[in-house]
């Protein structure tokens, strides 16, 4: 297989859902959990407690937001949902017949469950082992939440379209205004650069350091890329079939902060709170010098792998370590020229 197609795209809605994401897991992006939790408490109590326990079947419906319209922000998406029959808005916005082309026998337990409408402690355990390979998997609570939604489509199509709609009027509205400029300069950035670089140095400039193998890339006839302020430093990669994928990349800069307001910049924190730690400094100087697997590190500091993945996590958030993806796992390297990054931000702070 050739060269993958690239198709630029651009809109807010992302960064709507991307953001409501970050808001209910802040601790894995960074964010203070105090300043999140306020943002949900503006929602009413009703709404908060659905888009909690929705999140399992919302997710990031990266599929759905390329298919919107052009506009493609938060109202385009909440327009789209109403014109959207109740009880098909899940497996829409889930985009299922997409998702059969990937995970086939995952997506006929769906329809199973949208269709008999009940589900058994099996079904659950089946929704947990067929989970995606190449994605964060899901607790088992999580997917017995799946399971009910799945079971009740009514139920999910009448309160996902009042809850978004509280969720942009309570905070994204104005969210989005002070987004647009930056991601359209950062997809102004983004296409300059895949002027002159090969899709896999595109892609870890664009990621801060992941590396994608060519036999993974070779698999692609579509990729998507859409920028995104509230990814950032993260990228997400959403497999839509085993050829198709849409690539989230972050367009925050180093010098802006993704609570609205704040003076410090969040990667300068970042990167000093991930250098403050004798493990991690002890893990910097091991992949300075090669590049290992989590297990590598384990054996060499003497401490569990969840432990070292912990660490590296918070690595990764400070954009100090390269990450090589394959079908053999993640293997991690030093990227010191963050460290270089964030002196420069120093100092300009």
């Amino acid at each position: 297989m050739g060269k993958p197609s690239i198709i630029w795209d651009l809109g807010t809605a992302y960064d709507f859902f991307m953001s409501l994401h970050v808001l209910h897991e802040p601790n894995e992006w960074g964010l203070r959990g105090a300043w999140a939790a306020g943002v949900r408490s503006r929602l009413s109590a009703e709404n908060r407690t659905f888009l909690k326990e929705s999140r399992a079947v919302l997710g990031i419906p990266l599929y759905f937001i390329h298919t919107l319209p052009a506009t493609k922000n938060a109202q385009t998406a909440l327009d789209y949902i109403t014109q959207i029959p109740v009880a098909d808005r899940l497996a829409e916005i889930y985009a299922l017949p997409q998702y059969q082309q990937r995970n086939p026998k995952r997506a006929m337990l769906f329809k199973q469950l949208l269709t008999t409408g009940r589900y058994s402690a099996d079904d659950v355990k089946q929704l947990y082992v067929l989970q995606d390979k190449d994605v964060r998997r899901r607790s088992r609570k999580e997917n017995e939440r799946l399971a009910y939604w799945l079971t009740q489509p009514s139920e999910f199509g009448t309160k996902i379209l009042p809850a978004l709609t509280n969720y942009f009027e309570v905070f994204f509205a104005e969210e989005e205004v002070r987004l647009q400029p930056f991601l359209a300069t950062g997809l102004a950035k983004a296409q300059e650069l895949a002027k002159s670089l090969t899709l896999k140095t595109l892609l870890e400039q664009l990621s801060n350091g992941v590396t994608y193998s060519e036999e993974k890339l070779g698999k692609l006839d579509t990729l998507i890329l859409a920028p995104s302020f509230w990814t950032t430093p993260f990228v997400l990669r959403g497999d839509i079939t085993p050829a198709f994928s849409v690539y989230l990349f972050g367009a925050r800069p180093d010098s802006a902060s993704l609570v609205p307001g704040e003076v410090v910049p969040d990667a300068l924190y970042r990167t000093l709170k991930a250098l403050a730690d004798p493990t991690r400094l002890k893990i910097m100087k091991y992949l300075t010098v090669a590049p290992h697997t989590p297990t590598d590190l384990a054996q060499k500091l003497r401490l569990r792998p969840p432990t070292v993945i912990h660490h590296l996590h918070i690595m990764r958030l400070a954009q100090l370590v390269y990450v090589h993806i394959s079908a053999e796992g993640k293997r991690y390297a030093a990227r010191v020229e963050a460290i270089q990054s964030a002196m420069q931000v120093l100092d300009a702070f």
